[in-house]
């Protein structure tokens, strides 16, 4: 493709290989208001970052909602909320959607 005015090469994306978003609100509503990026995408792998919850189960269900949607490989990791990363390692949560989120 060749740019209008001085006929230069332009290049542009022909695929998205990853696509991330996060949101570290608990509130749902604020999650999938994210995660709905990830659906309209058209990435091979979608990896949304969330916050760690008490009930991960109720948190994960409406992304799982969205992630039916998806034609790709789609990954929640629930991380500890950046106030509180500890010095060392932080504790990660990967889940894959398969029909169902599974815990990697």
């Amino acid at each position: 493709m060749l740019s209008a005015t001085n006929h230069q090469t332009l290049r542009h994306i022909t695929r998205a290989l990853w696509q991330i978003e996060s949101e570290f609100a608990v509130d749902t509503r604020e999650a999938i208001y994210d995660f709905n990026k990830l659906v309209l995408g058209s990435s091979e792998r979608k990896l949304f970052i969330g916050p760690q919850v008490a009930k991960e189960s109720d948190f994960l269900k409406p992304l799982g909602e969205a992630a039916k949607w998806c034609k790709s490989h789609t990954y929640v990791a629930l991380i500890p909320h950046p106030d509180r990363w500890p010095l060392g390692e932080p504790d990660v949560r990967l889940w894959k959607y398969e029909g169902e989120w599974r815990f990697e």
